[in-house]
């Protein structure tokens, strides 16, 4: 049963440092949106850098990288659990691939692998369908094993999921690389506040699609249509309505329809209106400046003002076209 506890490590906050281009600087602030994220939803979130024991809430002194993550696996026990360890990284490499992708454990020795705990790639699935969608190029599917890392290519572990091992089998741990530093686009979007405040809200999701609802997740309220504008004076009505080939007619708001068959051409962008009048809702894009269209009929409202009504069933107001030609 998910318990919608999670454990969040603000990358090369430690000892050991490292990290791509200005990363050890944007990955604590990161931390913190994700934290709030996951709160607003009525789950829990811990920051290790924040409960490691010394005076600097945002930074591990006197602790390497192993260290840190092995009191991520005492703070789990003193809360009671945590669905996900998160450690919250980006990427800085001269090979300049775009996008983000996140890394699951998988040791040469077998003794940690991902067969141990399937959560740890349904996870990074799940959190990358999402950033998907923030614009964020999804690098290789998403999925990157610790194997595939430099670190685990030498047959080294990555020294996170080695402190972490103590809650192998009960909690997930991923990696997450938000993009490309050394990309000039990754790069703009890893530092964007606007880009920052999406990434941690997909984090969240790729959560919910993998543990559940949370409990106190506001539901989504369902837009209210926009209310239309009621017509001045020309009712809408189909074109075989008016396709009789009478020279005019009179509709029961007041306004007089006369035959055009007629070309003509916006002057300027202006819009498919669904009435003949003024405030009326538009219809699909605006028609462009010099632009040409047929129009069936001319429209005299009883106030005086002009509209063409194309077949279509568009109503466009007739001062922003000029004639053209005959149909």
């Amino acid at each position: 049963m998910a318990t919608y506890r999670y454990i969040l490590s603000a990358g090369h906050r430690n000892e050991d440092r490292g990290g791509a281009k200005r990363e050890i600087e944007w990955t604590y602030p990161i931390c913190v949106k994700l934290k709030k994220a996951i709160e607003r939803r009525g789950g829990k979130a811990w920051i290790i850098q924040e409960h490691d024991g010394d005076n600097d809430p945002s930074f591990s002194h006197g602790r390497g990288l192993q260290n840190v993550a092995r009191l991520c696996v005492d703070l789990a026990k003193q809360v009671g659990g945590a669905d996900a360890y998160i450690s919250m990284h980006y990427e800085g490499a001269a090979h300049r691939i775009r996008g983000f992708f996140g890394i699951y454990p998988d040791a040469w020795s077998g003794v940690d692998v991902a067969a141990n705990n399937p959560l740890d790639i349904k996870l990074i699935k799940n959190i990358a369908a999402n950033v998907a969608k923030t614009g964020m190029p999804i690098r290789n599917g998403g999925l990157m094993s610790e194997r595939s890392t430099g670190v685990g290519a030498q047959g080294y572990r990555l020294g996170e999921f080695v402190g972490t091992l103590g809650f192998r089998d009960t909690t997930a741990r991923v990696i997450l690389e938000a993009g490309q530093a050394e990309h000039p686009d990754d790069y703009a979007m890893l530092w964007s506040s606007g880009w920052q405040d999406k990434y941690v809200e997909a984090i969240v999701d790729g959560l919910e699609a993998t543990f559940g609802k949370f409990p106190g997740s506001p539901t989504r309220p369902t837009p209210n249509p926009t209310p239309q504008p009621k017509p001045g004076y020309a009712k809408a009505m189909p074109v075989a309505q008016l396709a009789d080939k009478r020279p005019f007619l009179i509709t029961e708001g007041g306004a007089t329809f006369v035959r055009a068959d007629l070309v003509v051409k916006a002057t300027k962008a202006t819009p498919r209106l669904q009435y003949a009048s003024k405030g009326s809702a538009k219809i699909g894009p605006d028609i462009g400046a010099g632009e040409t269209f047929t129009v069936d009929y001319l429209i005299l409202n009883p106030d005086g003002s002009l509209y063409w009504y194309t077949p279509w069933a568009t109503r466009v107001a007739y001062e922003d076209t000029e004639i053209i030609d005959i149909e």
